[in-house]
């Protein structure tokens, strides 16, 4: 009994061992933060006007046990997981803030909180970017060739965010804009083939972007060894 609660320590221990120690404190200080600005949340939520805000609330506490589990994952207490927890946990946080945000910026607009929201979701945004990224590192770092994936799925996603910038500060025109004749047939098919290749690019890149995080086949499931 105790020899299996040993081998089950170390394989812990050795689980923990292969995450990169900055991916380690990233997600640890960024766990905290996030727990420390949810308990004030929790508190505004409550005393910051006339009644609870009960919608606020629910986001905050759930920043809150986010927060803790992200602290407790930093610690390594979810090694063997690390990855798909940070990324979980990460998304988890970034609802929350959201969603918290829109109740809040009505609510408290009046108080003297009210000025600061924009400032504060920001860093909580960052602060869950920043556990997505070292999900995403120790992750890629668990084997290395996956790096060419990962660049290479972002690669093809470039021309489509470009595409998608270019179109959003107006400088796609000339294919937005009806035509007349030939011309009009002419940007009806530009429009056909840029989306043909646009679903083709997104296909690619998503496919890349994810099989770069999925472990190795022979560790997919290492009970089974």
């Amino acid at each position: 009994m105790e020899a299996h609660r040993f081998a089950d320590n170390r394989h812990v221990s050795q689980d923990m061992s292969t995450v990169p120690k900055i991916a380690s404190v990233g997600a640890t200080i960024s766990g905290g933060v996030l727990f420390l600005s949810a308990l004030f949340g929790v508190y505004l939520s409550l005393a910051a006007t006339e009644q609870p805000l009960w919608g606020s609330l629910s986001f905050e506490f759930t920043l809150v046990i986010t927060g803790l589990l992200v602290v407790l994952l930093g610690l390594g207490r979810f090694a063997p997981g690390f990855g798909m927890a940070a990324g979980v946990l990460g998304m988890t946080a970034i609802g929350a803030i959201v969603l918290g945000y829109v109740d809040a910026k009505s609510n408290l607009a009046q108080t003297w909180v009210g000025p600061h929201l924009k400032q504060v979701v920001g860093v909580r945004v960052l602060l869950a970017f920043t556990l997505l990224a070292c999900g995403g590192f120790a992750t890629l770092q668990s084997e290395r060739h996956n790096y060419r994936r990962f660049f290479l799925g972002l690669m093809f996603l470039a021309p489509v965010a470009a595409l998608g910038l270019a179109a959003k500060i107006g400088r796609l025109g000339f294919l937005t804009s009806k035509a007349e004749g030939n011309a009009e047939l002419l940007r009806v098919g530009g429009l056909f083939m840029i989306g043909v290749i646009l679903i083709v690019l997104l296909s690619a890149s998503g496919h890349l972007l994810i099989t770069a995080f999925l472990p190795p086949r022979g560790q997919a499931n290492p009970d089974r060894a």
